[in-house]
């Protein structure tokens, strides 16, 4: 049987998903693996990891999609140990995640890629199905409300078909989009399927040249709107080059897009869409090294916008999503320094930059791996699946999500958030607002002003320390509050033990310095303990032998005696 991950249909994101699979060990029984944390995280407005089950020890998620907060679907795959991939349906019901039964096609290899929903009762995820050693066709499963079922869906001719992504604007108007090789020319080709509420039909997609064209993301705004994007193949310089076109209503046609790595390649994995005149497409660009790539429309022309590339060797984004039309995310991986993270990146109207992101450790510290390989925006929240890979205990699902404090015209909402030190706190200010907004640090350390965001905009910091930092709106006097965590490791231990606790992701900037505080056992009072500090963390062993020990942070600025408001406390338990 022709293994899926070989199809030549998939990202570059696939095949190095894939890839790693066959330097992982032998495959674990199903159901073990590392144990995951016992509950998720709360949603803060900081990208936090959420606990996700396995269906085996080689389980990946690929796709992500849902009608609200607590509706959320993700999809993918998992191999038992002959290596036979089936697919995996994963609902997230507002508590906790859980793997929801899927079919599968015949008995051989199935995949899914991506997931859509627009109702509680009606989501649509698609894939392929391989039915011979060399071909794939494609595959369609619908959420009936109650289970999910296989939809009859067409094929072109007798070669691989295989379908990458959905986007549905209603349950009348669902687009699935990917590949099929052209038996004449044995090239692939660009595939669409359209459900017009009752049943899928294939709809004509232009191709660039003849060494192949391929779609890999699709958005469905409006019945007479939609974008697919993928690359095709250079037949001179043999390079793979940004593909875009556009549904109106009555046919797709292409639409230019530019390759900023002239003499290297361009691929596009994920479009979003907020309106008519406001898209974004993101994927990777590559010559010597893989760099981030993202490409903006702005009602009359696609252009290239500059991204940062946090790694040193690989960066790639695979999923973007808009909560507003100047509030965007994106997603993927970098690596460094033999790490591979899962990345994030935010634009804000006028530029992206680099959001922090969990990167979940490996049993094995040689080989840590993370992937996040879609995202959606889904109730002014951005949600993100993928992968975290260990070679000693296989490969897991992944699941982030990311909740922007709201500035809205009646105030902050939450009114209060809290996060980690190092983490990138986001605020959104939502298209539905009567007026523009200006929030600004309220602690007198003067960290940040935002200036004038309009509504849709957006605005986001990085909180390296711990403490407690009021925010003001300067335009209705509302306030918020930042609380950030410091951290301490070990949990727990002996009286003989050394705790590292550590208070910021990095050194104090010129001006400020860290302080903290320590309650021991039996006592109520807090005491100073490491007190103008510029460094981000200190060791203690217990001297005051067992029982509970807390610290607390803050930050402060010397030159006015400014400070943030203590930390919420961590704590260690000596036994």
């Amino acid at each position: 049987m022709k293994p899926l991950a070989c199809r030549h249909s998939r990202s570059l994101l696939a095949f190095l998903l894939i890839s790693l699979i066959a330097q992982a060990p032998a495959m674990a029984k199903a159901g073990e693996g590392r144990p995951s944390p016992s509950r998720p995280p709360a949603c803060a407005p900081a990208w936090a990891r959420m606990t996700t089950p396995n269906a085996s020890a080689k389980s990946f998620l690929y796709g992500i999609d849902g009608t609200s907060a607590n509706d959320v679907w993700a999809v993918g795959e998992w191999a038992d140990e002959d290596f036979l991939v089936q697919t995996l349906v994963e609902h997230w019901n507002g508590s906790a995640w859980s793997v929801v039964p899927s079919p599968n096609v015949g008995g051989g290899t199935n995949g899914l890629r991506g997931v859509t929903a627009v109702s509680p009762s009606a989501a649509w995820a698609v894939g392929e199905t391989v039915v011979s050693a060399d071909g794939s066709h494609t595959l369609v499963e619908r959420w009936n409300g109650s289970a999910w079922v296989v939809e009859a869906s067409p094929n072109v001719g007798p070669g691989d078909n295989v379908l990458t992504a959905v986007s549905a604007s209603s349950a009348s108007d669902v687009w699935a989009v990917g590949s099929y090789l052209d038996a004449g020319t044995e090239t692939y080709r660009t595939l669409a399927l359209h459900r017009n509420g009752t049943a899928w039909s294939v709809v004509p997609t232009p191709n660039v040249g003849t060494a192949g064209s391929y779609l890999t993301g699709v958005t469905a705004r409006t019945s007479s709107d939609a974008w697919a994007v993928g690359h095709s193949i250079d037949v001179a310089s043999g390079r793979l080059k940004t593909l875009v076109m556009r549904w109106n209503g009555t046919a797709w046609s292409l639409v230019p897009s530019p390759n900023p790595s002239s003499s290297g390649d361009n691929v596009l994995s994920s479009v979003a869409a907020s309106s008519s005149t406001a898209a974004w497409a993101v994927g990777y660009q590559r010559t010597t090294i893989t760099q981030n790539l993202a490409l903006r429309w702005n009602g009359s022309a696609w252009s290239a916008t500059g991204t940062p590339n946090p790694g040193s060797t690989d960066n790639s984004l695979s999923g973007v999503a808009a909560i507003g039309g100047a509030d965007v995310f994106a997603v993927g991986t970098y690596s460094g320094g033999g790490v591979r993270h899962p990345a994030a990146q935010h634009w804000d109207g006028t530029s992206w930059r680099t959001v922090s992101t969990p990167t979940l450790p490996s049993a094995n510290s040689g080989y840590v791996n993370n992937v996040l390989a879609s995202a959606s925006a889904i109730d002014g929240q951005v949600w993100a699946a993928g992968q975290h890979f260990e070679s000693d205990q296989g490969n897991e699902t992944l699941a982030e999500r990311i909740c922007p404090v709201r500035v809205l015209d009646s105030g902050f909402s939450p009114s209060s958030g809290t996060v980690r030190y190092g983490e990138t706190v986001s605020w959104s200010f939502p298209a539905t607002n009567a007026q523009s907004h200006s929030i600004a640090d309220d602690s007198g350390l003067v960290l940040f002003a935002s200036g004038t965001r309009a509504p849709g905009s957006s605005f986001a910091f990085d909180y390296i320390a711990g403490g407690s930092y009021p925010v003001v709106d300067a335009t209705t006097g509302k306030r918020g509050t930042i609380k950030v965590n410091p951290g301490v490791t070990p949990a727990s231990g002996g009286t003989g033990t050394q705790f590292t606790v550590t208070w910021s992701s990095a050194s104090a900037p010129s001006g400020y310095v860290f302080d903290s505080q320590i309650k021991r056992p039996g006592s109520s009072q807090w005491s100073d303990w490491k007190v103008g500090k510029t460094g981000t963390s200190s060791t203690f062993v217990p001297d005051s032998g067992q029982g509970e020990y807390s610290f607390r942070s803050r930050m402060r600025k010397t030159s006015n005696g400014a400070a943030s408001g203590w930390s919420p406390a961590v704590s260690v338990q000596v036994n």
